[in-house]
């Protein structure tokens, strides 16, 4: 009876775990600042059912530089931002599947992004703010997700995220392939 359970569970493919990679867009903003660079997603994920599922991920939101200073501000030297950012992600995903091969799905996790600032030109409109480096914080994001699932082993999503490095909202989207095993 054992050998006959093992031999079931060894022929049952669910595929439950996968890893992905993907790449898209980040775009920058705030009140004073919009830029955008490339993003790089890699991440790996396991499908606990076909309602809900965990994914752990690295993001590189790209590398932007751009004036920071209000429009209508006077100066002859305009301050400049430029802003590296990177980090870990780790998300809750619910799903609702709209047909056999199509599902929506809802992330919302934590992001502990990296960020490195430098600035330069003019005169700061508050001088402490030039002292401002950036370093490490962890923040709540979201995202949503449409998945088309290919194959039995093979997934391609289209997704959308929100994060947030202090006063800066970063919006990524980008194109994921998986692999499921």
């Amino acid at each position: 009876m054992a050998l006959s359970y093992t031999g079931a569970s060894i022929a049952k493919e669910d595929h439950d775990w996968y890893i992905g990679a993907g790449v898209g867009k980040a775009n920058f903003e705030d009140s004073y600042f919009s830029e955008s660079d490339n993003l790089l997603s890699l991440s790996g994920g396991y499908i606990f059912s076909k309602f809900f599922a965990v994914e752990a991920g690295y993001v590189d939101l790209g590398s932007v530089k751009g004036s920071v200073l209000p429009d209508n501000f006077i100066t002859l030297n305009q301050d400049t931002l430029s802003l590296d950012a990177s980090g870990f992600v780790v998300a809750s995903k619910f799903k609702w599947e709209l047909s056999t091969s199509l599902e929506l799905a809802a992330k919302a996790g934590v992001s502990v992004i990296d960020s490195d600032k430098r600035w330069s030109g003019g005169t700061l409109v508050d001088g402490s703010i030039a002292n401002d480096t950036g370093g490490t914080a962890a923040e709540l994001f979201l995202g949503v997700q449409i998945q088309y699932q290919v194959s039995e082993r093979f997934s391609v999503e289209l997704n959308w995220d929100r994060y947030k490095i202090e006063e800066i909202d970063v919006d990524g989207v980008y194109a994921k392939v998986n692999f499921h095993f």
